[in-house]
């Protein structure tokens, strides 16, 4: 009678702790805009091709948009609400 004890016990635990119930939020949609093709753009490109984003619930969209200029006119649009432009040094 033991035996069957520890038996359902050890059915139980993993029944409740083997099975991995997560609910999975919906990810939160972020559009970026960036506007040069280089290596100063690579803090926006590596998490993007690693899926950094994903991992912590992003749905990164990524628009090129060729200069600095150009790319504060899309983000004053409201069509891209945040834009990744280096800093000039």
């Amino acid at each position: 009678m033991r035996q069957f004890e520890v038996l359902i016990v050890s059915l139980f635990a993993v029944v409740i702790f083997g099975t991995s119930v997560s609910a999975q939020t919906p990810l939160e949609k972020l559009r970026v805009t960036y506007s040069a093709i280089g290596g100063s753009q690579a803090s926006v490109w590596i998490p993007y091709e690693a899926g950094i984003f994903r991992k912590h619930g992003l749905d990164v969209e990524l628009l090129y948009v060729a200069g600095g200029g150009r790319a504060g006119q899309v983000v004053q649009s409201g069509e891209y609400p945040s834009a990744f432009l280096p800093a000039a040094l």
